[in-house]
Order: C-alpha cells, then sequence, then structure tokens
C-alpha cells in the first residue's frame, strides 16, 4: 500500500513544445527474388559458383582486354591483312609500265602504218598494172579479193616487188592479207588491255591512217616518174622488215613479264589447278565453243565482208 501511495505522488505531464521527428512510412515496394537474380554483376574472380556436383569453386580471373591505342609509330610498322582471292586486285600495264611497253606500242603503230601502205597503194597501181600485165578491170580487181585471204606479208611484198606472172601477184596479196590479219588481231588484243587503251587503240589506227595517205601518194610518185609499179613494194618490204626486228626486240620477254611483274607464278599455278578442279573449260576447249558460237560467225563473217569491201572499194575509187 506504501508503494502504491508513493506512486500516486507523480503527475507525469506531457510538454506539446517538444518536437518529434515525423514517423518513416516505407511505401516502395521491395525488388522481388525474380529481379535480384536478374542483376548481373561482373565477375572480377571472387565470387564462387557451384560446379556439376554443387562444389562451390572460385571463377577464374578473366584475362585483362588489349589496349588497343597505338602510337603513329606502331601504326606506319602494321601491315594491313592479306587479301582473299576474290579481293585482290591485278596491277594493270599501261603504256609507260613496264617500260618495254612503250617500245612495243610504237612497233604496233608501225604495223598499222605498213598495212595502211599495202591496202591504199593497189588503187593507185592499178592502171600501171593493167597497162603492164595488159589485163583489164576485171581480172585486175582479184587482188582485192586475195587480199581479204590471210597468209604473210614479207613473202608476198618480195614476189609483188618482182616482175613475176599476174596469177603469182593475185596468190602474193593472199600472203600479204593474212599478214596483216594476224598483226591486226594481235595488236589490237595487246593495245586493248593497256590502261587508257582508247587512248593507245586511236594513236595505232591513227597510225594506219597516216600510212593510208601516203601509200597512194608515194606510189603515184614513183609510178609518174618512170619508176617500175613494182618497186613500191620494196618501200613496203622495208617497213616490214623494220616491223619485224622492232617486233621481235619489244616482245622479247613479254610473256616472262607477266609471271613476274603482274602476276606471282604461284599464283597462277593454283589458278589453273583451281580451275581443272572446277571443270572449267581449257584454251582448246575455248575456241572450240567460239567456232561453234553463232555470233562469233555471223561477226567474223561480218568483219570480213566489211574490211574486204572497206579496202576495195577506197583502192579502186582512187
Amino acid at each position: 500500500m506504501a508503494a502504491q501511495a508513493f506512486a500516486a505522488g507523480f503527475h507525469i505531464v506531457s510538454n506539446d513544445g517538444v518536437s518529434r521527428p515525423p514517423t518513416a512510412k516505407v511505401t516502395a515496394k521491395p525488388p522481388s527474388v525474380e529481379e535480384l537474380d536478374a542483376i548481373e554483376l561482373p565477375n572480377y574472380g571472387l565470387t564462387k559458383t557451384n560446379d556439376a556436383n554443387g562444389v562451390p569453386r572460385t571463377a577464374e580471373p578473366r584475362e585483362p582486354t588489349e589496349d588497343v591505342t597505338k602510337t603513329p609509330n606502331e601504326l606506319e610498322r602494321s601491315q594491313p591483312p592479306t587479301p582473299k582471292q576474290d579481293e585482290a586486285t591485278n596491277i594493270v600495264p599501261a603504256f609507260w609500265y613496264p617500260k618495254m611497253n612503250r617500245w612495243r606500242v610504237l612497233s604496233a603503230c608501225t604495223q598499222y602504218f605498213g598495212n595502211g601502205l599495202n591496202d591504199s597503194a593497189p588503187g593507185a597501181l592499178i592502171p600501171y598494172i593493167e597497162q603492164w600485165y595488159g589485163i583489164g578491170y576485171a581480172v585486175v580487181s582479184t587482188v582485192f579479193i586475195y587480199n581479204a585471204v590471210e597468209v604473210t606479208v614479207i613473202l608476198g611484198s618480195v614476189i609483188i616487188a618482182c616482175p613475176v606472172p599476174f596469177p603469182v601477184v593475185v596468190v602474193a596479196y593472199a600472203a600479204i592479207g593474212f599478214g596483216q590479219a594476224v598483226t591486226i588481231a594481235l595488236n589490237n588484243v595487246f593495245c586493248a588491255n593497256l590502261a587508257n587503251s582508247t587512248v593507245v587503240l586511236g594513236a595505232a589506227h591513227g597510225s594506219y591512217g597516216i600510212g593510208g595517205i601516203v601509200g597512194p601518194l608515194a606510189a603515184t610518185a614513183l609510178a609518174s616518174n618512170g619508176v617500175h609499179w613494182s618497186r613500191f613494194y620494196l618501200i613496203i618490204i622495208g617497213v616490214r622488215i623494220f616491223n619485224f626486228v622492232a617486233t621481235g626486240w619489244a616482245f622479247w620477254s613479254y610473256e616472262k613479264e607477266g609471271q613476274n611483274q603482274f602476276t606471282n607464278s604461284l599464283q597462277q599455278i593454283a589458278g589453273r589447278q583451281a580451275a581443272v578442279e572446277m571443270g572449267e573449260p581449257s584454251k582448246s576447249q575455248l575456241v572450240g565453243r567460239a567456232l561453234k558460237n553463232r555470233t562469233t560467225l555471223i561477226g567474223a563473217l561480218f568483219i570480213f565482208a566489211y574490211q574486204g569491201a572497206e579496202v576495195s572499194e577506197s583502192g579502186w575509187c582512187k
């Protein structure tokens, strides 16, 4: 009873002036277990994982990444990756590269010049040929027909330069036509595969035009001054001999240059082996296909007729 009376003597008074901190209210929803599992933390080799048997193990530390920053000197010394077969490019030969090409183009121009001399001279020499052999237009025109048949140039010019029977002259023009056809084909292929081929071909065929202008003038000048008309072919023989020597010298190492400078010989061998394995046709097979191709045959006949008619008509009108 004494304890209760003692407790009753105390009176607790609340002081409303004292400030109290506000009660914190938790409104955000805590993350779920699935959201926590989805968080990926970087592995620095300190976390533990379980193996197949459930035994904890320490993950192996990763190798530090290589610093890709390089100095200018390192960049200059670095080599580009080796290109693949379909990404590699070949060096295109040009008039100035290799150096021998300038002489090859010059030899092609002189050959075209000689062709122009030969094609344009018969028209100016027709009256003298008729008078010498005592033949008419119909017979003398056979020289233009046989000039479109293919044989060799120097041999035909030598025969014509000699006072031989007219049938032999006709056969000689066949020899000249063959030689010219071969030289035109080869020179066109060579010039067309050079850089700026349009310019090179223009110079080559322009040389033919120059020869076509000089030929009738020289032939008429000789024949009208009492020189036998066949002696004009001595000039053509001189031009052809020069062409023969110059072309042989200029193209002597042409095939070796194709292996050493423009393409690697090992790559050529590998390319040929790959072509055989893939079943690609050989050169002889390609020629056989070309001879059976209708477009090729029609084009060849058209050029044959056009070239023969062009030279014959231009020569006859002189």
